[in-house]
């Protein structure tokens, strides 16, 4: 995008959604100034294909901008290493998505599923959903109905034993 500069405020609820604006950046290393082509910001933006980086940039900035982190939460290392897998390393996460028991526990479009499978953009839209989901327990996703009545009966039974633990006399080792 260089030689503009985009910038941002931070005015809405929602966080950075408000108006963005450019700034040139004129640089003696930049040798663009030099060409006779005038540029508007429009057609520069147009030209270098930035709106798609900006709308991926968006989400990013969603995530790593979270009110989450604002109120001063912290990730745990299992949950950076799964943020910076989901963000920068989409080859392990295909496999982390295809070769676990993720898109059985949670309903994904079928349509959705299948273009993960070749398209990066699609990984990546599927990996903010997950990432909201399992870092700042968003609904962006769906867990299936059968895990839920999974892990209730799970909880159901670990609650029971814990009180049949409770309630059992004790032996005395002294």
């Amino acid at each position: 995008m260089y030689p503009l500069g985009l910038a941002s405020q931070k005015d809405t609820p929602d966080g950075w959604q408000g108006d963005r604006f450019y700034f040139l950046l004129k640089e003696p290393v930049c040798k663009g100034f030099e060409e006779p082509q005038q540029w508007t910001v429009r057609q520069w933006l147009e030209d270098q294909g930035i709106d798609e980086y900006d709308t991926w940039g968006e989400g990013f900035k969603e995530l790593t901008l979270h009110k989450f982190f604002q109120d001063g939460g912290t990730l745990s290392p299992e949950k950076m290493h799964m943020f910076f897998t989901a963000c920068y390393d989409l080859d392990k996460f295909r496999q982390f998505v295809f070769n676990s028991t993720l898109l059985h526990r949670f309903e994904v479009d079928e349509d959705f599923v299948e273009e993960m499978q070749y398209s990066d953009e699609a990984l990546l839209r599927f990996a903010f959903l997950w990432l909201r989901f399992s870092l700042f327990g968003e609904k962006t996703m769906r867990v299936r109905a059968e895990v839920v009545e999974a892990f209730k009966g799970d909880l159901d039974k670990k609650e029971l034993f814990g009180k049949d633990l409770a309630k059992a006399p004790r032996e005395d080792t002294e």
